[in-house]
């Protein structure tokens, strides 16, 4: 993305002919250690999928993490992600320093005392890419890691905590639990976060994590 900035995770919404990238950046030119108080959402914009992607907004001030974006059945653009959105106090990185950079691998491994880390999730709602983004309080249920889905019968699905799927009739709510994934079935040991939930076109669902303290084990073949 232009500028180069230190970003994390992503979701992508085709609007016309254009890619509309909503990530989580770091504020201040801070690194990903530093995402406890700097994580914000970012807008940018590419005529391709590949990129490359250039700056068009902030979408959300910080505190704001892991954003998720889809359209609603109404066509109203739905952006979930952790905290609220409403301000904080992030840190000025202007050379960060090999110890505020560590912990590049996961930014929820580390936490210091000193963070905006907010509990529970916000929905933002927009009429374009654009915004502006208008948060809905209340809207969402316990949750962290916002993982939506627009099933093809209308049903809204939201899988929390990377574990509990809920359900409702609208993305307002109210939501219900519908299940709870528990751990995978020949997944690899971990500690799995940030889940992507969706549907391919023969109707399968599908989860994608991010896994670490990962107990993982590879094996190489040569011909």
């Amino acid at each position: 993305m232009s500028p180069n900035l230190t970003s994390w995770g992503g979701n992508i919404l085709v609007v016309g002919d254009t890619y509309h990238l909503y990530v989580a950046v770091m504020a201040n030119k801070c690194p990903l250690s530093d995402w406890q108080k700097n994580s914000l959402v970012v807008h940018a914009v590419s005529p391709t999928l590949e990129g490359p992607y250039t700056y068009a907004d902030t979408a959300v001030d910080v505190w704001a993490h892991n954003p998720q974006v889809l359209t609603a059945a109404d066509g109203t653009l739905l952006l979930f992600h952790i905290g609220s959105g409403a301000g904080g106090h992030p840190a000025n990185c202007t050379t960060p320093s090999l110890d505020r950079s560590r912990n590049m691998h996961s930014p929820h491994q580390h936490r210091t005392p000193d963070f905006d880390v907010e509990p529970g999730s916000t929905l933002h709602t927009a009429a374009s890419p654009e915004g502006p983004w208008t948060p809905l309080p209340h809207a969402l249920p316990p949750c962290n890691n916002p993982a939506p889905m627009l099933h093809p019968n209308g049903t809204y699905f939201l899988l929390c905590e990377s574990s509990r799927l809920y359900s409702a009739a609208n993305y307002t709510g109210p939501w219900t639990v519908v299940t709870d994934v528990g751990r995978l079935s020949g997944g690899v040991r971990g500690t799995y976060e940030d889940a992507f939930l969706y549907m391919n076109t023969k109707g399968f669902w599908h989860l994608l994590f991010h896994v670490y303290k990962c107990v993982c084990f590879f094996f190489l073949s040569f011909f």
